[in-house]
This record gives C-alpha cells, structure tokens and sequence, in this order.
C-alpha cells in the first residue's frame, strides 16, 4: 500500500521517502521526508497507510488521525496536501471572517435561522476574536469554549451554540480550511429546558383568555393551548381559508418542518373545547376580505 526508503548514496544520502498508490487514481506517487530518524519516519508511514485506507473504504478518519493530520508541520502538511493524501488547507482564514461569509451565503434559510446563526456568530468572536485562525482552534479550545456558555448562559443556549458551532467548521472543513472539526467531540448539552416546562391547566387558560386585551391576542393563546400549534411561526401562517368549517378541521402549515417530505403541512381538528367557538368570534370580529387570522 505504502513504502518507506531511504537513499543510500549521492548527494541525497539518507533522505526518507515515502511511495503510495493513489487511492482515487491509481497512479504512483511519493514524497521526501528529509533527514529524520526511521522511528519517526516509520509513524508518517502508518499515518499515510491508515489514511489511504480510509479512502479505500469511503470511511471518515478516526479522531486520533484527524488530530494527528490537524498538528502536522506546515511543510508536511503541504507535501501531504501536495500528494493528495490530505485537503488543500489555506492557511490564515480567520474565524471572525469566515463565519461572516458564511451567514451571508446561507440565503436557503429562514430569517429566524438567520439570526440564530448571527447569535452564535458573535458570541464565537467574543470569546475567540474575530482574528483567530480557524485552524488553530483545537479540541481544548472548545472544551473552554463550552465551559464559559455554560456559566453565561442556560444548558439549552450552551446546546444551541455549540451545534451551531459544530455547523460552522464542518463547512470550513469542506471548504478546506481546517483539517477536523474541533466541535466533533464535544458532548452538547440537552436544548430542552426542563425547568422552564408548565403545564397550562384549564383553569390558568381561561385567566388567560379573559386578560387577553382583545380578540386576535384569544385565538393566538387558543390555537397554542388547544390546537397545539407551534406558536408564532404556525399560527401566523394561518389562514380563514385553511379552516374547514364543514369538516370541522384547519390545516396548519409548518415551516419548522417542511423541509421533511410530507410535513409541509396537517389536518388539526377543532376540538370541541372551546377552540371553534374562539375562532368563529374571530372570524365575525375580522374585517372584510382578511385574509389571515393574526394580521399584525
């Protein structure tokens, strides 16, 4: 798979180099090592051997090769870079001004993603500086990372940083920037706040609705309560026409989730608790031709 020689006359006596087939092309090709000892020669060895068998396989490194791949020198990374063996890493992208980019080529996404992303944005340069190179940011430097969210902000926040940081340098590892993904280890922290859970009783429902300062303020409470939609970005979608009057059944779009095949959108039952009658006061309540439910 690979060799290790050493020259043993000339002008080139004792320089390492190591030959390989090419995984992808299947031509031969090497690399010097220069003068070193053949222990350490021997381990660039394995290293290139394990990497070409990954290759092989269509398997990811394991985390020891990605760490290894990630502290290699400059000129070996080249010359691995050069061989094929390892991405093309350029070498200075700052963290600040990738992430920047980043964001502004993610026009796929809704504003609220948008804007989560932007959160996690800021606070990656508050910690690590908008100048930090991506590719000197190591597992350690994420472990700290995760320690100063935890102490700043709540688990489910901490949680939602980090994946979202994990997002940013697997992208930067697709693009080259980085040879592993110092966020691949780390164990997030649950997004469910439990401690925030309540449940809303009937009782507390109708305090509710009856503190409500006008009609449009007791369906959005209604719709969350008793038709269970996902509240604002459901109930905002919905419309007069989504209602089935007839059938007694509104059909709910779901942004959240309509990217999954079949989940655009549900049938949701008006359920004979109150929820029908809200909304056919809203409906008489609504000006002529409205074509939403919540219009402000």
């Amino acid at each position: 798979m690979a060799s290790l020689s050493e020259r043993k006359t000339g002008k080139g006596k004792g320089l390492k180099v190591i030959q390989f087939v090419c995984p992808t092309s299947g031509k031969r090709k090497g690399f010097r090592l220069g003068r070193m000892d053949i222990k350490r020669a021997e381990k660039i060895l394995t290293k290139v051997e394990e990497i070409i068998s990954c290759t092989l396989a269509g398997i990811p490194w394991s985390d020891e090769l990605s760490r290894w791949v990630a502290a290699l020198p400059d000129a070996l990374a080249r010359k691995l870079s050069k061989a094929g063996l390892v991405p093309t890493i350029r070498q200075n992208a700052q963290i600040g001004e990738f992430t920047k980019n980043f964001l502004e080529k993610r026009t796929d996404t809704k504003a609220s993603t948008r804007r989560a992303l932007l959160t996690v944005h800021l606070r990656i340069i508050e910690f690590f500086g908008s100048e930090k190179i991506m590719r000197k940011v190591t597992s350690a430097d994420a472990d700290s990372f995760k320690v100063h969210l935890l102490t700043k902000y709540s688990r489910a926040t901490a949680g939602r940083t980090l994946r979202a940081a994990s997002q940013f340098f697997r992208a930067a590892l697709r693009a080259g920037l980085v040879s592993l993904n110092p966020f691949a280890e780390i164990k997030f922290p649950s997004e469910k706040n439990r401690d925030r859970m309540f449940f809303v009783t009937r009782e507390i429902l109708d305090r509710l609705l009856d503190a409500c300062p006008d009609h449009q303020w007791r369906m959005i409470i209604a719709l969350s309560r008793l038709g269970g939609l996902r509240t604002p970005s459901e109930t905002l979608l919905l419309k007069w026409s989504d209602i089935d009057w007839a059938r007694n059944k509104m059909l709910v779009h779901s942004p959240k989730t309509e990217h999954h095949e079949g989940k655009s959108s549900r049938w949701v039952p008006l359920f004979d608790d109150g929820l029908r009658q809200i909304l056919e006061d809203g409906f008489h309540l609504a000006a002529p031709g409205e074509t939403y439910l919540i219009n402000r």
